[in-house]
């Protein structure tokens, strides 16, 4: 084989086999959600002398703020889930 030959060859099959080195091993990863949104109520009861609930918004450290779904291990350490991902940051949640 020619010194020609080979060049055309390694560029023929060199990006062949990078693609086959990236493409996936297993199936995809599962997407997890919390739950389906509630539809805003558009009725309020006014409740005199009742006590009253103020439900603010929950803050998440930027570590867990991903979309990985981590789970704690023995040795206080965290580890993420190689099947399974949230479908949304917890903060947009």
């Amino acid at each position: 084989m020619t010194n020609g030959r080979r060049r055309e060859l390694f560029l023929a099959l060199g990006p062949a086999f990078c693609l086959a080195a990236c493409s996936p091993t297993g199936p995809p990863p599962a997407v997890y959600v919390l739950g389906t949104p509630t539809p805003a109520k558009t009725n309020v009861e006014v409740l005199a002398g009742q006590p009253v609930l103020e439900v603010k918004p929950v803050t998440v450290p930027d570590y867990l703020d991903i979309s990985d779904i981590l789970t704690r291990r023995g040795d206080n350490s965290m580890t993420p889930s190689p099947t399974g991902r949230w479908g949304e940051r917890l903060s947009l949640a």
